[in-house]
């Protein structure tokens, strides 16, 4: 798939969601300066991109299967053949959390999770913006989560879960981007 697919892809499955479609975008601006910066090879740069169109596909209401939207956008890359795709999406940011706390761990197993710089770019970029497509630090993107889900969602729930992890995750990528900003 190329990055123009995606995109298309992404725009098609978020009629009526321009919201979502405004977030997606600030999301692959992040995506495309990370891409820049501190991924090496062209095409590590351009799946991180593809992966950031896709991340959210999974909330079209023409892809429910399960109810979890990177699962549901998981599998649909899948469908399409598109198997790193899939993985990056099923696991990004703190999607395995909320999958083991509704039960669905096991359906999130056939999509592995391999930590790589895309993989954690692509989380990075995801609680990097909020729903508005402004750009947040990851406390506030917590508190935005605790805000419109509630303390008891299983999405809050997973994120103070994963949080330690996803604080590693934003200091390595910070570091690699203060880094690259110094030479």
């Amino acid at each position: 798939m190329r990055i123009d697919q995606a995109r298309t892809l992404a725009e098609e499955h978020s009629k009526g969601g321009e919201e979502r479609f405004w977030r997606i975008q600030k999301v692959v601006d992040l995506a495309n300066n990370l891409a820049e910066t501190i991924i090496t090879g062209q095409q590590d740069g351009e799946t991180l991109i593809k992966a950031a169109w896709l991340h959210d596909i999974g909330r079209s209401f023409a892809l429910v299967k399960t109810g979890l939207y990177f699962l549901d956008g998981a599998m649909f890359l899948e469908e399409m053949g598109e198997i790193k795709l899939a993985q990056l999406v099923a696991n990004c940011s703190f999607s395995k959390e909320e999958a083991e706390i509704v039960g669905l761990g096991l359906e999130l197993e056939r999509f592995p999770y391999h930590k790589s710089l895309v993989s954690d770019c692509l989380s990075y970029c995801d609680l990097s913006i909020d729903d508005r497509g402004k750009r947040v630090m990851l406390s506030d993107k917590v508190a935005s989560i605790k805000e419109r889900y509630g303390d008891n969602s299983s999405t809050y729930l997973a994120l103070t879960k994963a949080l330690p992890r996803m604080k590693e995750v934003f200091l390595e990528v910070e570091t690699l981007v203060r880094r690259e900003a110094s030479l």
